[in-house]
């Protein structure tokens, strides 16, 4: 068994132990390990550490067959791989997965060393028909992976880093507490409308991001407790916030319904078998929806 060290102990026992190269731990892909004395789980265990480092090997020369006849595409999963990805946050790697998806389908086919400022302009111009802050998001996220490409020697040139970005429009409506409770009458007399409803009251009872909201885990809100434990997207602060009578049975119901995986609020619907959140762009579309047939203003 690879990296498996066999040693006789003072219990008379063989002990197996989980010794890899030094660069893999450091590279924080597996961890040196005891794997106990039972031979079948040893061995299943080894298995499952191998496969990881055969993986992360597969991926390091799939990162290192970047060349300058490769495609967008290429670069995008070549960023997907790598170590700038994996240390970001579940919520924001589920977000630069969406965005990414986005510029993939506008250039992923064209040579990324053949991407001028004019294409990028271009594609920004496009991705504003969709919306001005999706197109904001999804520029910074091109402008990221092009900065990754500058890190890795592949390109000395980032053609998103010269689009000019619009600002979205103001808002200068703000809810009362009477149109809050008509939004959630609303969502909670329909089933496919009631994680929005939910996400619309866990905001406004505490004063928390609609994104925060939107990627929201179960490991967050302690029921028996009655509070939620948050760190907060933008500014990283750790907030203890209490769980009011109110809300506390709308997640008692919700939990009911949709404990069995981890988000508070996904999409009613599983989307190819799995519940997810609602993605940045398809949330808006369906709560202006919903502020519509209730008669809200946008």
């Amino acid at each position: 068994m690879r990296y498996v060290q066999k040693r006789i102990l003072g219990d008379g026992k063989a002990h197996y132990r989980f010794n890899p190269p030094q660069y893999l731990v450091d590279e924080g892909i597996v961890a040196r390990t005891e794997l106990g004395t039972d031979v079948p789980n040893v061995k299943l265990l080894a298995t499952n550490l191998n496969k990881k480092i055969d993986e992360y090997r597969t991926n390091k020369k799939q990162i290192q067959n970047i060349k300058r006849t490769s495609t967008l595409s290429d670069l995008i999963d070549s960023y997907f791989l790598s170590n700038d990805f994996n240390m970001l946050r579940d919520s924001s790697k589920h977000d630069y997965r969406y965005f990414l998806e986005v510029l993939r389908g506008t250039s992923g086919s064209k040579k990324f060393m053949a991407i001028t400022s004019r294409d990028a302009k271009v594609s920004y111009e496009r991705w504003v028909n969709r919306g001005v802050t999706l197109a904001n998001h999804v520029c910074s996220c091109a402008s990221i992976v092009f900065n990754y490409a500058i890190s890795m020697e592949y390109t000395t040139f980032n053609p998103y880093k010269t689009v000019k970005r619009r600002l979205p429009k103001k808002r200068k409506v703000v809810w009362s507490q009477e149109d809050v409770k008509k939004m959630l009458d609303f969502c909670y007399s329909d089933f496919k409308y009631r994680s929005i409803g939910l996400i619309v009251q866990m905001a406004s009872a505490w004063c928390q991001r609609i994104g925060d909201m939107r990627v929201l885990k179960w490991e967050n809100v302690d029921l028996h407790r009655g509070h939620l434990y948050l760190e907060q997207s933008k500014r990283r602060s750790v907030v203890f916030l209490p769980i009011s009578d109110d809300l506390t049975e709308m997640l008692l119901q919700q939990r009911e319904d949709f404990g069995f995986q981890q988000y508070v609020a996904p999409r009613t619907k599983p989307y190819k078998g799995v519940y997810e959140p609602y993605s940045l762009y398809k949330l808006p579309l369906l709560a202006r929806k919903v502020m519509t047939l209730s008669g809200l203003s946008k």
